[in-house]
């Protein structure tokens, strides 16, 4: 089975994992799974659209990091946003049919993001 990738291309919002100095990344839009992500060397996680930086978050615990795309379903319709961040401090909710930032902390109550605490991926270890 092949892993779930999303599309790619111009104008599709996508991440980047950024290692010590900078100058080392991996991509999700040059094929980068976020299984691969070096946990160890993790520096900072940002969504990008090409090369342009939409939001960053700067990594005090890699191995509290977590990534996740998540699809919310209600009376308005369906909404699709990108939690990101450290667990132990913020998380970063990006709107994709807005474009809107929302922060916040695993629990809290927003009308637009759930901030429950997702369920462990594989390759990310004992979080909670």
């Amino acid at each position: 089975m092949k892993p779930n990738r999303l599309r790619t291309g111009p104008g599709v919002v996508s991440w980047e994992a950024v290692y010590e100095g900078e100058n080392e990344t991996l991509r999700q839009d040059e094929g980068g799974l976020y299984g691969e992500i070096e946990r160890a060397r993790l520096t900072s996680f940002r969504l990008v659209v090409g090369s342009d930086v939409l939001a960053e978050v700067i990594t005090t615990d890699p191995y509290m990091f977590v990534y996740r795309r998540r699809t919310s379903i209600s009376e308005a319709g369906e909404r699709v946003y990108i939690l990101f961040g450290d667990m132990a401090s913020n998380l970063i909710a990006y709107d994709m049919s807005s474009g809107q930032v929302i922060m916040g902390r695993i629990g809290d109550s927003h009308p637009l993001v759930d901030f429950s605490p997702p369920i462990p991926h594989p390759d990310e270890g004992e979080m909670f």
